[in-house]
């Protein structure tokens, strides 16, 4: 199985939806049906493949992305460019809302709809790709935790098994950076 997650500010989920001979949509989600996966697999048995993968990727979702026309809402930009600077505590949903001038309800729906999840769970996927970011470069599981605001260890682990299914020690304990 291989999972893509693009970055919103990069391309939305129907940016790779003309790459996909069978396709549907679960939960935001984009799900190939037959086989796909061939470059994935060769990435990952790839020693070498962060060389010749990120190009290749980058202009996978180039060429896709300008065949979906999909703009992402320029409100949900900066909350998304806002998300990227720094740690995630400091921006809660009702000041995000309020940053862009909505309520919070009409946000939460316009968010879900411009990013292709809600914005809790994008939030969380920020903070884990900020502690995998701080791991794969060295740091110990505790301190990328902190840096990525969530309150300890246990709650990064926790997230962590939720959204990719697996413990985080032993998925993160070979990868390449």
């Amino acid at each position: 199985m291989a999972v893509l997650y693009l970055e919103p500010d990069l391309a939305g989920p129907h940016a790779l939806m003309r790459l996909l001979d069978d396709q549907s949509v679960e939960s935001g989600a984009v799900l190939g049906q037959n086989g796909q996966c061939a470059l994935m697999r060769e990435i990952y048995e790839d020693r070498n493949s962060g060389d010749w993968a990120s190009r290749a990727l980058t202009d996978l979702i180039s060429f896709s992305g300008r065949a979906a026309c999909k703009d992402i809402d320029p409100r949900m930009a900066k909350v998304v460019k806002e998300l990227s600077a720094g740690p995630q505590e400091s921006l809660p949903l009702q000041d995000c809302a309020r940053s862009v001038g909505l309520s919070a309800s009409r946000f939460q729906h316009l968010f879900t709809a411009t990013v292709g999840v809600p914005f809790r769970r994008y939030r969380s996927w920020h903070r884990l790709r900020t502690a995998i970011r701080s791991i794969v470069a060295g740091s110990n599981f505790t301190n990328a935790a902190h840096e990525a605001g969530f309150c300890d260890q246990a709650h990064f682990a926790k997230c962590f098994h939720k959204t990719f299914g697996a413990p985080a020690s032993p998925t993160l304990k070979n990868v390449r950076p």
